[in-house]
């Protein structure tokens, strides 16, 4: 076993450690960070944040890495470096606002804008239809966007990745804002379709590589990547129509900025339904990461080896040549593993 390997093996024995004895401190801490204003926790985030990115060497590196693979010499060192840092301190600010506001909704309410012409747009848009989905991403305050959308609409779900011993708190946290979640490894689509027929808005995530979940090989940035097509097939049974919408952060504030619904039409064969649509969402993510590069968490593996089960191009049980040039550059990255 090399250096490597065991700095990997000790990472995972310290997590393994740690994890457990975190969710154990949780109420604790939560009881203390409720007490703390605003201030505070933007104080705290940015501090957490910082030590995170300053101390997690592996996820530094990620990060960096994925933003010279995305954006190569277009941008310069110190503005990755820059956007890296900022995406660490972001992504765990938001979480502590979303935190707050969850004992204050009608405070959240006050600090989120919405154009005129967007407000009113988005209002056609939702009473229009029975039902939609919500394409967002860790981009900004996505759960607070969610709050803001039961609220304002419609009773609102989110799909969202069980979180083992933390899961409990981000549960009870949405409930505040009266958001359920439907765990996105044990719910089967048929039983999202009909909840999306019963009226309810959906929320989902779409910038993650999911180890339980089946799908193809996309473009994201310009470069190979594997995407779960289950929002394709929600929106093609229920008749809802996809909306990207993200919450970005606008200094203390937050601005709602919305795209175009997308309804799925079925194409010649459910292959090409996928590969379609699920570039569409995926050019739609990118468009708005590409507008708030550092409000979106850049540490991540999704541009790793697929997780979950690849659907050839093709429809044979070989991967498809595209698959097998994106496995070829992801087994060249220096990635720690899980």
């Amino acid at each position: 076993m090399n250096l490597k390997q065991r700095l990997k093996r000790i990472r995972r024995t310290v997590r393994k450690i740690l994890w457990p004895i975190g969710a154990q401190l949780a109420p604790g801490i939560l009881w203390i960070l409720e007490r703390l204003g605003r201030d505070h926790l933007a104080s705290a985030g940015t501090f957490i944040g910082s030590v995170w990115y300053l101390l997690s060497i592996p996820d530094q590196r990620l990060g960096r890495d994925n933003l010279d693979y995305c954006f190569g010499n277009t941008l310069s060192e110190e503005q990755k470096e820059e956007i890296c840092r900022e995406s660490f301190k972001n992504i765990i600010k938001c979480m502590l606002d979303f935190f707050y506001f969850s004992f204050r909704p009608q405070k959240a309410w006050e600090h989120i804008r919405i154009e005129k012409q967007t407000k009113e747009r988005l209002d056609k848009i939702m009473h229009g239809h029975g039902a939609a989905l919500i394409l967002t991403a860790h981009l900004g305050n996505w759960e607070l966007l969610l709050g803001y959308l039961q609220r304002h609409y419609k009773d609102m779900e989110f799909i969202a990745h069980n979180q083992g011993e933390y899961d409990r708190f981000t549960v009870d946290c949405r409930m505040r804002y009266k958001v359920g979640t439907i765990q996105d490894d044990s719910t089967d689509s048929a039983t999202i379709v009909r909840k999306l027929e019963t009226g309810k808005l959906i929320g989902f995530v779409f910038d993650r590589n999911l180890s339980h979940s089946k799908g193809i090989i996309a473009s994201f940035f310009n470069k190979p990547v594997y995407s779960p097509y289950f929002p394709v097939n929600l929106a093609r049974y229920s008749g809802a129509p996809v909306i990207g919408m993200f919450l970005v952060q606008e200094g203390r504030d937050y601005q709602l900025v919305v795209d175009e619904p997308i309804y799925v039409h079925s194409e010649k064969t459910s292959r090409e339904t996928y590969q379609r649509y699920v570039q569409i969402f995926l050019d739609i993510t990118e468009k708005y990461i590409r507008q708030y590069p550092s409000q979106w968490f850049w540490g991540n593996k999704r541009w790793h080896r697929p997780k979950g089960d690849l659907m050839p191009l093709d429809g044979s049980r070989d991967i498809d040549s595209v698959g097998k040039y994106m496995l070829g550059v992801c087994e060249s990255w220096d990635y720690p593993e899980n």
